[in-house]
């Protein structure tokens, strides 16, 4: 397993690592921070909102379902960016 540093920054601030996923590939943890992020806005943002092909902020979408599958590296949301990068 190979390990992935989980990093968070606000808008004006600092990279900071919050976190760590373990995958085979950077490919298959894309597809996992994909996933944990969708689970994560539907969860826990009261203005993310599910539609059929993905999760819409205030209007605009900021997460596809195509995106689950092809998996993604960095996720902005609001003034909020995550990021996963190979440790």
């Amino acid at each position: 397993m190979k390990t992935f540093n989980v990093d968070k920054k606000k808008e004006g601030g600092d990279w900071e690592t919050i976190g760590e996923l373990y995958d085979t590939s950077f490919s298959n943890a894309k597809k996992q921070f994909a996933q944990e992020c969708w689970n994560d806005l539907v969860t826990n943002d009261d203005n993310c909102i599910e539609q059929g092909d993905g999760l819409y902020l205030y209007g605009e979408m900021i997460l596809s379902r195509k995106d689950l599958d092809e998996g993604i590296s960095e996720l902005k949301e609001d003034t909020t960016t995550w990021r996963i990068i190979p440790q």
